[in-house]
């Protein structure tokens, strides 16, 4: 796996990543385990997505990605890329809050994946997917977070992968 980026959900230690596989899938089940040895990690909400039809991998498959970090209770989460998206490709966001479940409306024309949650402590979860067709560059959640919150979007680059032949002499 390749960390494609991370945000902070409010000021705390309460952090959101998002990772790309380094090696296709070959369609078989496959169980994904986060761990936070080493840190004072008290929980996790894990997301995984499966797209078909990718033959880029790891940091490849990330055309680009945005986030926002630390932002207030009552904020709408509105992550913005630095480019427009292309019509092709999927598009995915994730938001973290202190709220069980993260109980968020999901930008128009988005299909909510996931809300989900824990109770101790109280922290939420709500990934969204597109599979094709957004042009623009901000994505706007359908509504008000109710507590403080961090949010990650990434654009997956469908196109063919381009194969590199190195020739080393000595």
């Amino acid at each position: 796996w390749t960390q494609i980026t991370t945000a902070l959900k409010a000021t705390s230690g309460d952090k959101l990543w998002c990772f790309i596989r380094t090696a296709l899938s070959t369609g078989a089940a496959l169980t994904v385990t986060m761990n936070v040895t080493g840190d004072n990690g008290t929980g996790c909400v894990l997301v995984v997505a499966r797209v078909s039809g990718m033959t880029k991998t790891g940091a490849n498959a990330a055309k680009q990605s945005a986030v926002q970090s630390d932002q207030a209770s009552g904020g709408t989460p509105a992550p913005a890329f630095a480019a427009a998206v292309l019509t092709g490709n999927p598009t995915l966001g994730f938001v973290a809050n202190a709220t069980n479940p993260a109980a968020l409306t999901p930008p128009t024309n988005w299909t909510e994946q996931a809300d989900t949650g824990f109770a101790t402590p109280t922290t939420g979860g709500e990934y969204v997917s597109r599979d094709s067709g957004f042009t623009g560059t901000t994505i706007t959640w359908g509504g008000t977070s109710g507590s403080a919150f961090g949010d990650i979007i990434v654009e997956l680059d469908t196109s063919a992968g381009t194969q590199f032949t190195q020739t080393v002499t000595g």
